[in-house]
């Protein structure tokens, strides 16, 4: 073997071998922060040098960016579990996109500000349901790698789009930014491309990284019904996938009905405080929710986790549990995960 195969092999080593989806995933990532490297290295250069905006001024649109990021930054969590990482992330890639393209148009401060406002919205939504969605198309073992990939993705999304900014624009040429802003819906309709074409992994099941993941979808009900049986309702199940949560609940939700419980599953019976109040005034019901959700809640009679390693993970918050219910001497509790 020469030395040049012998460097390409061990450099091939070192890539992870992941699924086609995660790929594409990734591919997308990097082709989205094409954009983003350009407006964000070009974006004060712009409105100053070509249109005439302040320094000033061009700092503070610079800064709405991050502002507009941070009034929907604490929404994305919820939104993601509501609508899915995927719809999210495709519709925040067109607001992305529209901020982006608007910035052609710019010509007097306030519509810059605007502009910058909207691209910060999009922007700031996009790494949420990314690692979600990632999460959902790698197996456990080797999300580690997955997500330093998504950094390095990233990063040489923007180092790249920075770097054919600067070939592609002229401030002596105005038409050479609105050309470059408007292709920046390239990048981002091209990611949206990518993206349609990711595929969960088992309905989100393998996504919770069960050696068989068939049966353990197929398991999983008729475990939950069994421990609720025990308990007499008064469960709160946790989940740490949004799509295996939905699955499941269509599937026992008919049968803990029957049963003369009631069902709230996060999401699709109401956002998490509303059915946390409705989970405590029925102090029968079954409450179906994301791992998040253990914080704050008191009383629940039986504390079911979806994943028996998932158990560990949640040891803290265990224990923080047990000490809401220790504030009542006669409440009682138990902790139970499926075994393998």
């Amino acid at each position: 073997m020469s030395q040049a195969s012998l460097l390409f092999a061990r450099f091939s080593g070192l890539i992870p071998r992941l699924p086609r989806s995660a790929w594409l995933l990734l591919a997308g990532m990097f082709t989205g922060w094409l954009a983003g490297g350009f407006v964000m290295a070009f974006l004060i250069i712009y409105l100053h040098f070509v249109r005439g905006v302040s320094l000033g001024t061009a700092g503070i649109a610079l800064a709405l960016v991050a502002a507009g990021g941070a009034l929907v930054s604490p929404l994305v969590g919820s939104l993601t579990d509501r609508f899915g990482a995927r719809r999210l992330l495709t519709v925040m890639l067109a607001v992305g996109a529209a901020g982006a393209v608007s910035l052609a148009a710019v010509r007097t401060p306030w519509q810059a500000m605007l502009a910058t406002f909207i691209y910060g919205i999009g922007l700031a939504s996009l790494s949420g349901p990314e690692y979600t969605l990632l999460a959902t198309v790698v197996p456990r073992a080797k999300r580690s790698a997955a997500f330093a990939l998504q950094y390095s993705a990233v990063t040489l999304g923007i180092s790249i789009g920075a770097l054919l900014g600067g070939l592609a624009v002229d401030i002596e040429r105005p038409q050479t930014f609105e050309l470059a802003f408007v292709a920046c819906a390239v990048p981002y309709a091209v990611y949206a491309i990518l993206l349609s074409r990711v595929t969960v992994l088992a309905d989100a099941t393998t996504a919770v990284d069960e050696p068989d993941g068939a049966g353990y979808r197929r398991d999983l009900p008729d475990w939950i019904l069994r421990s609720i049986d025990e308990s007499g309702g008064k469960a709160l199940v946790l989940f740490t996938s949004a799509a295996l949560m939905r699955a499941v609940a269509d599937m026992v939700r008919t049968r803990i009905e029957a049963r003369g419980y009631r069902l709230l599953v996060q999401g699709a019976d109401g956002e998490r405080h509303a059915i946390l109040e409705e989970f405590r005034r029925d102090v029968t019901s079954v409450l179906f929710g994301l791992d998040s959700f253990w914080m704050g809640v008191e009383g629940a009679l039986y504390g079911l986790i979806d994943r028996p390693d998932f158990m560990a993970q949640l040891v803290r918050r265990i224990v923080q549990g047990n000490l809401h219910l220790l504030d009542q001497l006669e409440d009682q509790g138990c902790y139970v995960s499926p075994s393998r």
